[in-house]
């Protein structure tokens, strides 16, 4: 039988309210237990104390009705002898049902009573006198048995309550015990609970932390696939995502190609308008008066934009398929930042925008010195662009906690607060970028947002509109003595 993960969530609720239950239902067993056993001594021993006792009263009214009866012959005193004899003979008889573990000694009680009782002479009620003449030794044996009757109630008194006294320590113990059994229980349910809540959510998240990996890896442009050893719904989520991998991976190949060839048709023409040009431009094929120059600079100047736009593209596509290689060396950030600055400034010149470099010295970092310095010239290049004449641009570059951070800030048109999320997705425009002389294609952010990942970096912005943005770029510091080697077998630093 599969385990969803509906089953085994059922699965691991029951395990942990059955445990619980389990546990809750011995404790209250044992409570129960002990409640009886002490309720039940301790009536017992109430019941044989209370009874001693009135056996003790009853035995000191029937001595003072025999001394009484035996000095006056009164029969009234004889009658509440015997009638207080018949009910110490009563209680006595009771009690030895009470008190079978010390039924020798009761009867011993019983045997003397009854000896104490026989042991009354009987007077003439006519002549109220004795019938028989009255003993000294009769009156020592009477003491004697009322003696004995009277240690041992006081003994069966004591022996009842050093019972009671003994429950109650057994009780207080065992109540202990009891509890500290129903925190050992508690403990131990929490704990395997909690390991058992542990491993069904363990064969729940590993799976899908897998999934997310695999999905962050696909978003990346590796198509891995996945391999998920559980029989739940997450393995045919993993082989829905490894299906969607192939296919985009083919989608992706297939645009590649696509890409390619477009570019390669694009480049061929390219090359011919270029030496047409140039071949104008140097009147090799006759003279060209000033206005004819002039078109073919705009002629060149709009074929460089295209050349540029098709290895944009061409770069872009590269990184999509997954095809895009890195030459990473260590490479100094501050030098490749200033060397694109440099060529920013005609333009900024042109418009008069003041650029300012800020850079100190930073360690070096593992990179493509040339794709980092398309980054930071496609930054620069937005910035003036989208920065009115008369603007300012700044440029920073620091290290803080062994990573390099290079920021360009411009005082342009900016970005709305909602597009900025959009701002880094292929062939996206923010809405006022129309308003502007500007031109663009979209695709420059994106694969500068491409490069710098690729590099370990990370590229955020923050703008608001009509006071410019401010673009950041955060790349990790090479390791000492990292090493790599290119494709082509140069050795060089490797992050």
């Amino acid at each position: 039988m599969k385990l969803t993960i509906y089953r085994k969530l059922v699965l691991g609720f029951t395990i942990v309210i059955g445990i619980v239950i389990a546990a809750q239902a011995y404790m209250l067993y044992e409570l129960h237990a002990l409640s009886e056993e002490a309720q039940t001594t301790l009536t017992l021993e109430v019941q044989s104390l209370d009874i001693s006792k009135r056996l003790r009263t009853l035995l000191d009214d029937e001595e003072s009705y025999a001394r009484k009866y035996l000095i006056t012959g009164d029969p009234v005193y004889f009658k509440l002898f015997k009638d207080s004899s018949s009910e110490f003979q009563r209680l006595l008889s009771s009690l030895v049902t009470t008190e079978a573990k010390r039924g020798e000694i009761l009867h011993q009680v019983a045997q003397r009573h009854h000896s104490f009782a026989l042991s009354l002479p009987v007077i003439d009620s006519e002549n109220k006198k004795l019938l028989g003449p009255l003993q000294a030794s009769d009156q020592e044996e009477r003491q004697d048995h009322i003696d004995f009757i009277d240690r041992s109630l006081k003994g069966l008194i004591r022996l009842n309550q050093l019972s009671i006294d003994s429950a109650m320590s057994t009780f207080v113990e065992a109540t202990q015990r009891s509890m500290l059994v129903a925190v050992s229980l508690t403990l131990l349910t929490i704990l395997v609970a909690s390991a058992a809540a542990w491993i069904i959510s363990r064969t729940i998240t590993r799976p899908i932390a897998r999934l997310v990996r695999a999905t962050q890896e696909i978003a990346r442009g590796r198509f891995e696939p996945i391999r998920i050893r559980s029989h739940d719904e997450t393995r045919l989520l993993a082989e829905a995502v490894n299906d969607m991998g192939a296919q985009i991976k083919k989608a992706n190949d297939a645009k590649a190609d696509l890409m390619h060839e477009i570019i390669h048709e694009l480049r061929n023409p390219l090359q011919v308008i270029f030496f047409a040009r140039n071949l104008l431009a140097e009147q090799e094929l006759g003279d060209i008066n000033g206005k004819q120059l002039e078109m073919l600079e705009l002629i060149g100047s709009n074929a460089d934009k295209l050349m540029n736009f098709t290895d944009q593209f061409l770069d872009l596509a590269k990184s999509d398929a997954g095809m895009m290689e890195y030459q990473r060396r260590p490479a100094d950030v501050s030098a490749l930042v200033a060397r694109a600055v440099d060529e920013a400034r005609p333009v900024a010149y042109s418009k008069n925008i003041a650029i300012k470099l800020m850079a100190e010295p930073v360690p070096q970092t593992v990179a493509d010195g040339a794709k980092l310095g398309q980054v930071f010239a496609n930054l620069l290049s937005n910035a003036v662009k989208y920065t009115e004449t008369g603007g300012s641009i700044g440029v920073a570059v620091f290290c803080v906690d062994r990573k390099v951070y290079v920021a360009v800030k411009d005082s342009g048109i900016g970005i709305a607060a909602d597009e900025l999320p959009k701002l880094f997705t292929k062939f996206y425009r923010a809405s006022n970028s129309t308003n502007t002389e500007a031109k663009g294609t979209g695709i420059g952010l994106a694969l500068v947002k491409t490069i710098v990942e690729a590099h370990g970096g990370t590229i955020s912005v923050s703008s608001k509109l009509g006071e410019g943005s401010t673009f950041v770029v955060e790349l990790p510091l090479a390791h000492t003595g990292e090493t790599a080697v290119s494709p082509n077998g140069a050795e060089h630093a490797e992050q």
